[in-house]
């Protein structure tokens, strides 16, 4: 567990003057089966101990809106649930999954609590990761976390100071990932399970002043509504807006909103029409950021029924994907300056396996392709919809010649060929 250099006075006086403690001392009580504390709201198993924040120490990181000082200070299991349970009390309605708005905004996603969970304590025990549990119509998710080569249940959704977990029966501790995994399905009915460990990598220092950086802006939120009240045209658009952060602001301010292509995928077409799909935005936010970064370019995924494709770029040997669809654009309310991005690496061949644990199912089973080519104007996207077959499934993808130049295959599944 990282070490936080905080001096703590073990001894109940200094436990009951911890400011904003709804109560004087973490309360031994019974639940699930489980030894649990109850502290400020908050009801956790014993094993994970006491607090080690105050009050105030939490609503200054909730009033700092950075969540990288909030993962890197936040340290064990019930200082991650008073922060998150503080944060619910002041939460916006907002339609997110996405870890950097539940913690700065609040969400009324259980899977966006969860992975903000998962996000402050990485790093922090041996191992924490999602529980994922589908069926054909529903789909729910908890975080586990290991302490004394146990897993631990948790449904940070619903965190509440009388009960460690909103659920009737007990065993929700266990050895095995998977069993308690399975465990959990059977209680909830549903008909799969899976477990994805350590869902969130640890940054390093470096990692997180290059995120920073990468996150900076060149105008005010005053500054890009006045550009998108003003009218500017497509041409000075692009030349006017240089960072990811703006880009995304940018469309956001302008009211841009998802549409399917049907009526063509064209950058500027989309921007006079102020909609897309993941096609036509994907391309507009090329054109936008073309001779921005080191390099800008698309990344498509054919799935077996199904396509989708969105944007990456490089700056200072870091490649960064962004999924604008998936991020600002469909999720309403959202801070379109931080939901846009979904991995980093020095190199996209690691993206593939981000992106699976990012969507913890069974995805290449499902992904017949996953490939990439750098920005040369409007994405090339053929509607080719792949059907699984045990004799494979032979398709065709057009690119321009520029494009193949730069096309790098991350995944291509066995049975399936693609001629380019």
């Amino acid at each position: 567990m990282r070490k936080r250099c905080i001096a703590l006075l073990l001894c109940l006086l200094t436990l009951a003057a911890l400011t904003g403690c709804g109560e004087s001392s973490a309360k031994a009580v019974t639940s699930n089966g489980v030894e649990c504390y109850r502290v400020d709201g908050v009801c956790y198993p014993a094993v994970f101990g006491e607090p080690q924040l105050t009050g105030e120490e939490i609503t200054a990181l909730l009033d700092s809106g950075d969540t990288a000082e909030m993962a890197a200070t936040v340290s064990t299991v019930p200082d991650a649930l008073r922060l998150l349970k503080a944060r619910q009390q002041d939460s916006e309605d907002i339609d997110s999954q996405d870890v950097e708005t539940t913690l700065l905004r609040g969400s009324n996603q259980p899977r966006g609590w969860v992975d903000a969970l998962l996000y402050l304590l990485a790093g922090d025990y041996a191992e924490s990761g999602r529980i994922d549990l589908y069926s054909s119509s529903n789909y729910e998710s908890y975080a586990a976390i290991v302490q004394d080569g146990l897993y631990y249940a948790f449904d940070p959704f619903e965190i509440r100071g009388d009960c460690w977990l909103v659920l009737s029966g007990e065993s929700y501790v266990n050895a095995d990932a998977q069993k308690l995994a399975d465990t959990l399905r059977t209680a909830r009915g549903f008909s799969t399970s899976a477990y994805t460990a350590n869902a969130y990598p640890v940054l390093s220092k470096e990692e997180q002043e290059q995120r920073k950086a990468f996150e900076q802006r060149e105008y005010t939120d005053e500054e890009i509504q006045a550009l998108a009240d003003s009218g500017i045209s497509f041409a000075e658009a692009c030349e006017k807006i240089s960072t990811v952060a703006d880009a995304a602001q940018f469309l956001e301010a302008r009211g841009y909103s998802f549409a399917p292509d049907d009526a063509g995928t064209g950058a500027e077409l989309r921007y006079q029409l102020n909609n897309g799909g993941c096609v036509g935005t994907s391309a507009l936010f090329g054109a936008l950021l073309n001779g921005d970064y080191d390099e800008v370019g698309y990344v498509y995924v054919f799935w077996l029924e199904s396509e989708h494709v969105f944007n990456y770029v490089k700056q200072d040997g870091v490649y960064y994907a962004c999924d604008f669809i998936y991020g600002p654009v469909t999720q309403s309310g959202t801070d379109a300056r931080r939901s846009c991005i979904r991995y980093s690496g020095e190199s996209l061949s690691g993206l593939f396996d981000a992106y699976a644990q990012q969507e913890g199912s069974d995805i290449g089973n499902a992904v017949a392709i996953m490939y990439t080519t750098a920005y040369c104007g409007d994405p090339t996207m053929p509607a080719v919809w792949l059907r699984d077959s045990a004799d494979g499934h032979q398709s065709t993808i057009h690119l321009s010649d520029a494009e193949k130049d730069t096309q790098q295959i991350l995944l291509l599944r066995d049975g399936y060929t693609f001629t380019f």
